[in-house]
């Protein structure tokens, strides 16, 4: 099991970055599909129609968002896969810091490309456009 670890600055505010994270007309507008996201701690998700689905651990509104990561497409795993958005001012705008725990080797990279073009890199289009 592998860690992926990302960092990016997006032109935004640290709540505003967290609505698009878990209000599920941004989900939709930035991914393109279909989303559901009961967003409070034990609140259920899925994403790109099912694709992938989990549970929301914590979240701090404008702070952080940590909810595990469970992709139709994974072997079943002993321990949960968790992702991490930890969020704070940065220069006019704001730093997310990335990180999701139990990554599948075989799917290390893959997950981390998909990061940063499919889920933080589409936030930051969206946002800044």
């Amino acid at each position: 099991m592998k860690t992926i670890k990302q960092a990016f600055v997006i032109k935004a505010t640290p709540q505003r970055i967290f609505e698009a994270l878990t209000t599920i007309a941004d989900i939709k507008k930035w991914s393109g599909a279909g989303a559901k996201f009961a967003a409070k701690a034990g609140g259920q998700y899925a994403m790109w129609d099912g694709w992938v689905k989990g549970t929301v651990k914590e979240l701090i509104p404008g702070k952080k968002v940590v909810q595990t990561w469970e992709p139709s497409d994974w072997e079943p795993q002993n321990e949960a896969s968790v992702a991490t958005f930890m969020l704070a001012e940065k220069g006019g705008g704001t730093e997310v810091q990335f990180e999701q725990t139990n990554v599948p080797d075989k799917q290390y990279k893959s997950t981390d490309d998909g990061w940063r073009d499919f889920y933080l890199g589409a936030i930051k289009e969206y946002l800044e456009k």
